[in-house]
This record gives structure tokens, C-alpha cells and sequence, in this order.
């Protein structure tokens, strides 16, 4: 289980927004969803950063995502502090890149794990 922040919150951004920071930040990833129905019902997981940004961008709703608590909006250009960094295996310096999110017609109760998708190996 993902533990959150101490001090977070949810923050609204655009599916296209998210899509378009997957595309220009991380684009040769692997990525698995845990939690969540609409993306897993258009998607076969793991599937790549291309395949995610393309589904997110013509789904083309609100999503909101955890962050750490601040004054700022969020944006594309700000969703770096929205990533949730977690060691690979205990005392590991390498680390995979996890967000925690909802769709805005939904509640936090409902937040879902959006994750690179690990090698076997890892």
C-alpha cells in the first residue's frame, strides 16, 4: 500500500494536462493502474506512456491529483511535485514513480494508484 503524504491534498488537472506531462516527462515508461474502472476498461496494462496519454487525452476530463499541500494551482508545468517517489525494494537508490488520483466526479474515497509499471526482475 502507497502511503501519502503527511500533508496532501487533491488538486484538479486536466486529463490532457496529465497526458501531455506523461508525454514530455515520461515517455519510455511502462505504466499499471490499480484501482480505477474507465482507463482499465479502454486499456490492457501494463501499457506504454504513448498508449496512457492517448486515452487520457480523449477521455478528456478533470482529474484531480494528491499533492503535497501548498498555495499554488496546479498546471502542467507544476505536476513534478505531484509524483510520489518510492524506493524499488527497501535501502534501493533507484525508485519508481507513482501518483495518486480521481476523476472529478468522484470522491478521494475513490482515488486510485497510477504507477510505473516495474521489470520482473526489480
Amino acid at each position: 500500500m502507497i502511503t501519502p503524504p503527511a500533508t496532501s491534498r487533491f488538486s484538479p488537472i486536466s486529463s490532457q494536462d496529465f497526458a501531455n506531462w506523461l508525454r514530455r516527462n515520461v515517455p519510455d515508461k511502462l505504466w499499471s493502474v490499480d484501482g480505477e474502472e474507465t482507463l482499465s476498461a479502454k486499456l490492457d496494462f501494463p501499457c506504454s506512456t504513448e498508449d496512457l496519454a492517448t486515452t487520457l487525452h480523449d477521455i478528456n476530463q478533470v482529474l484531480q491529483i494528491q499533492v503535497p499541500d501548498s498555495d499554488e494551482g496546479l498546471s502542467e508545468r507544476t505536476l513534478d511535485k505531484a509524483i510520489l517517489r518510492f524506493p524499488v525494494s527497501p535501502g534501493d537508490s533507484d525508485q519508481f514513480i507513482s501518483f495518486s488520483l480521481y476523476w472529478e466526479d468522484q470522491g478521494p474515497e475513490d482515488a486510485w494508484v497510477l504507477s510505473e509499471d516495474l521489470p520482473e526482475d526489480s
